[in-house]
């Protein structure tokens, strides 16, 4: 593996290139994370992120939660996550997402793609994780259904 790996179907994982998995306790980082990953190998502005996991802040204390929360993770992983102006996004050179793979597999019409597909559908997205934001709970059903869907997609037609 050259980079990271970081799993959110049927959990939230991530692994460093040997495969030891990089232990992020906050579970705002781990959504933080959540919400990049969905968007891999785009990114996400601030003011979106904000938005889904600190929505029922003030704007002033919801910034500096932000910035506390990257500050965080990249002590924990210094380039997992890049700053595109006022977009973040993970760093496709340091790290994969499993949730970018998956749409790939499933999009595809060969029945080694769809096995593949089926294959890292691992579960529902971050399953396990909890942030009590409503505002990231609304995000995270809403994700999880397009995926849920793409992978009973993908299955029947394997």
């Amino acid at each position: 593996m050259d980079g990271a790996l970081l799993s959110l179907l049927g959990g939230f994982c991530l692994r460093d290139p040997a495969g030891a998995e990089i232990a992020i306790s906050s579970r705002k980082a781990q959504a933080l994370l959540a919400v990049l990953g969905v968007a891999y190998p785009g990114s996400v502005s601030r003011e979106r992120l904000i938005g889904i996991l600190w929505g029922e802040h003030s704007q002033e204390r919801a910034r500096h939660s932000l910035r506390q929360t990257l500050s965080d993770l990249r002590r924990d992983m210094p380039k997992l996550v890049a700053a595109h102006g006022d977009a973040l996004a993970i760093d496709a050179a340091a790290c994969t997402v499993d949730v970018a793979a998956f749409r790939e597999a499933a999009a595809a019409h060969d029945a080694g793609s769809l096995d593949r597909a089926s294959s890292l559908y691992g579960g529902a997205l971050a399953d396990g994780l909890v942030v009590r934001e409503d505002t990231f709970e609304d995000w995270l059903r809403t994700e999880r259904a397009q995926l849920a869907g793409l992978a009973w997609d993908a299955m029947a037609r394997l």
